[in-house]
């Protein structure tokens, strides 16, 4: 009875003394190597490949017990057939408990295909030098790679991933009499010892002398399904190609640029000043928002409607401006849009605001200027050109049946090759986040592009030809062994793909706005020019204008390079328009209209530039965004012989 009670004693002395050892001397006595690893494996009549491997583990220290992990590559498919341990004293089988490896002689599997049993329980004393000699059977089907006239089996036979050596490694490989092997192959190897990190590749061609095919082996579609499949999706996107260009042509979209020598007062005035300054903006980049909001408050402030100061604030070593406005007129004398947005701007009746009531007043609610305006601007927009025949809009229903049939032969590859499921998933999901990263984008920018389109349709024609490269490098090199319908499957949608992309980036009017709103890019390319000149041959006048253009960050940087000498040295200093005998030309001075970089109308000053003015007006042409909240996530991944390897150790 005393030696019954003194076990426990001992043991919890045992724990007691262990846990008091530091962690770093624990580590050093926990080890674990092989005996000895014999692997016997036959590849049967159908090419399954059926593998009894026995290992003789040596465990030193706190081990729960021994792990194995199967690499199975995309198409292959692996089977336990069985797991036991071998007693070491009557060389028996003991059964293993399958789904639970919380108990000795259980086994589980985990994350990657990790096979795992347990040989100790954690209240269990370490292990010293003990052996556990485990037998698992298992088989691959679809290892063997067909070749033209040939199998080839290239596998792994052991498991490099591991942490300490094999001592003695043997490998006996048999094949049924439907396999040929090359001469001389007897299929047996070793004993010879591994280090860790390295395994046991075979690499044999194989003759199959049986009747048929072996059924445990996946083909994929003929070579000659493959070219015609190949030469019908080239031949759809080149003439898909073909048309898209043809179409854009018809329209101008590939004329040359206007030259800024046409540029002259008499052309400004009928291509720019003739129309507000908003409707100019929104016809050039085809879009109404901050920059057209902006234009028509400096149009109204230089009308005598607004008048406004701009107010710099300093907190710290940081600043900030505040727009202060004053509504100068009745509310009836403002015209369509403007009274809409005057509303907007002085809500609640008041006569004055600026820009911080403004955003604490819509902070809950938001508010969008730009579509106070956006109807009338758009309407005004499309007056510019009349009698403008659009070329027929593009169609999605091509594209919608061809996004159908493709989930459709997707559905079917599923119920028929589920093998090539894994390629079809990775090619659908690689297809779309490709379109919609690196093609849709750039068609959508290219859409409205109305100079360099040749040049710049390469944005989007290069990305469709590296996707179409890549699946046409799949089909007629018959990677992957993938069949007919998962090629057809990736064919169809990525033909639905690219149609989308020119679609998208088809031109949605006639030929001459594209030719108007080629020459409202000359104008601006000549705004530019002459705001990167001292001398610029501009007016205040025109202030709303640039703004509209997008120049106001060209305007302020005009003004800290020139603006202060500009006024210095002569303050009645101007440009005037005049036409010269070579046509096209702009001559200085006289005494009206110059360019002070100010904006006239005296406001545009408050804040020391035009600059200035631009971005606290800005800042509230841009609206007010609603409250809102937003959550993200994200995933990780990881990244021989074509077959079997992976790891093995204890947990």
């Amino acid at each position: 009875m005393t030696r019954v009670r003194l076990a426990p004693h001992l043991s919890l002395l045992a724990a007691l003394l262990f846990a008091a050892v530091p962690a770093s001397l624990r580590a050093q006595d926990k080890s674990l190597h092989w005996k000895s690893v014999a692997v016997e494996a036959h590849l049967d009549s159908a090419g399954v490949l059926r593998v009894r491997e026995t290992q003789a583990m040596v465990f030193t220290g706190d081990w729960n017990g021994g792990e194995r992990r199967f690499n199975v590559r995309t198409g292959q498919r692996f089977e336990l057939d069985g797991l036991v341990r071998v007693d070491s004293a009557t060389g028996r089988d003991v059964t293993m408990t399958g789904g639970d490896n919380s108990v000795v002689d259980g086994f589980d599997w985990g994350a990657s295909r990790t096979l795992r049993w347990r040989s100790r329980l954690p209240e269990d004393p370490p292990f010293v030098n003990a052996v556990r000699t485990y037998r698992l059977e298992y088989s691959y089907s679809n290892i063997l790679v067909p070749t033209d006239d040939s199998y080839r089996l290239d596998h792994d036979f052991a498991f490099a991933d591991r942490e300490g050596p094999i001592e003695a490694y043997t490998l006996k490989v048999t094949l049924d009499k439907a396999w040929r092997a090359p001469a001389g192959f007897t299929g047996e190897f070793g004993p010879l010892r591994l280090e860790p990190g390295f395994g046991f590749t075979v690499d044999i061609p194989l003759q199959y002398v049986g009747v048929g095919r072996p059924a445990g082996v996946i083909f994929g579609a003929d070579f000659t399904s493959r070219a015609a499949l190949a030469g019908a999706f080239a031949v759809v996107l080149l003439l898909m190609a073909a048309r898209f260009i043809q179409r854009e042509r018809s329209l101008g979209r590939f004329a040359p640029s206007v030259p800024t020598d046409v540029v002259n007062e008499d052309w400004l005035r009928r291509t720019v000043l003739g129309y507000r300054p908003e409707v100019v903006g929104a016809a050039w980049d085809e879009t109404t928002g901050a920059a057209e909001v902006t234009a028509v408050l400096a149009r109204l402030e230089q009308e005598g409607k607004l008048k406004s100061r701009v107010e710099n604030q300093k907190i710290w070593v940081f600043s900030r401006s505040v727009l202060h406005m004053s509504l100068r007129v009745d509310r009836d004398e403002l015209r369509d849009y403007e009274r809409a947005l005057v509303d907007g701007l002085f809500f609640g009746g008041r006569k004055e605001t600026d820009t911080d009531s403004i955003r604490k007043h819509y902070s809950s609610s938001g508010f969008t200027p730009s579509s106070k305006i956006e109807g009338t601007v758009k309407q005004l927009v499309d007056s510019m050109v009349r009698d403008d025949a659009a070329a027929p809009a593009p169609s999605g229903r091509p594209t919608a049946a061809l996004i159908i049939g493709a989930i459709a032969l997707y559905a079917i590859t599923g119920t028929t090759r589920s093998g090539d499921m894994p390629l079809a998933t990775i090619g659908v999901i690689a297809s779309v986040i490709w379109y919609l990263v690196a093609m849709l984008p750039q068609a959508r920018l290219w859409r409205d592009r109305v100079e360099g389109a040749a040049a710049h349709s390469l944005r989007f024609f290069v990305p469709m030809a590296i996707l179409a490269g890549a699946f046409l490098t799949i089909v007629v090199q018959g990677r992957f062994r993938a069949g007919i319908l998962v090629l057809a499957t990736l064919a169809v949608l990525i033909v639905a793909l690219c149609r989308s992309v020119l679609n998208s980036a088809m031109w949605r009017h006639g030929p001459k706005r594209m030719q108007l709103r080629r020459e409202l890019a000359t104008a601006r390319r000549y705004f530019r020019q002459e705001l990167a000149s001292k001398e610029p041959r501009l007016r205040d006048e025109w202030f709303p204008y640039l703004i509209a253009f997008g120049l106001a960050r060209q305007m302020d940087s005009w003004f800290t390079a020139f603006g202060a000498a500009h006024a210095a040295a002569n303050t009645t200093r101007s440009s005037n328009w005049g036409s010269s005998s070579s046509g096209g030309s702009v001559s200085t001075g006289g005494n009206s209209n110059s360019w002070s970089g100010l904006g006239g109308g005296g406001g545009f000053a408050g804040g020391g530039s035009s600059g200035a003015w631009v971005a606290a007006a800005s800042s509230v042409a841009a609206g007010v965004s609603k409250p809102s909240s937003s959550s993200s996530g994200g995933s990780s991944s990881s990244g021989g012989s074509s077959s079997g390897g992976g790891g093995g150790g204890g947990w």
